[in-house]
């Protein structure tokens, strides 16, 4: 799996940072490298809650990932989010334009595949995972 240049990870709080786990699931493509650093070790059963998205790399076609814990990533081209655990947590995409300035926030909740408007990932973006439980 190759990591991309610039792309990092950012906790949003001491509450997400001590319970942030970090994961990717392999892909076929060159992964986007949401690359959080961990506070625990991750095995399989432990990613919760697991967010899963769609991304896309140019010159390839689409592919899945997925990211555990609370937190935020930094990632680029987010097309499609579902949360793969129940209870299910707000997931959220904040975007920002190329000079770095902030657009405005996105949220989805829930099992299914969920696009995200092309606002969200044709820019900068982030892709968080809220400790709130509750619908958008």
């Amino acid at each position: 799996m190759r990591v991309h240049k610039g792309v990092t990870a950012r906790v949003v709080t001491a509450t997400a940072a001590a319970s942030l786990v970090g994961g990717l699931a392999a892909a076929s493509v060159p992964a986007q490298a949401a690359t959080a650093k961990k506070a625990t070790a991750v095995t399989a059963s432990t990613c919760s809650p697991k967010t899963d998205y769609e991304y896309h790399v140019p010159g390839y076609s689409a592919a899945w990932s997925h990211v555990c814990g609370i937190g935020t990533w930094s990632m680029n081209s987010v097309t499609k989010v579902r949360d793969a655990t129940f209870p299910y947590h707000r997931i959220w995409i904040h975007a920002y334009d190329i000079n770095g300035t902030y657009l405005g926030a996105w949220c989805a909740w829930g099992p299914n595949d969920t696009t995200v408007p092309a606002k969200f990932y044709n820019n900068g973006d982030d892709l968080q995972v809220s400790a709130n439980t509750a619908s958008c």
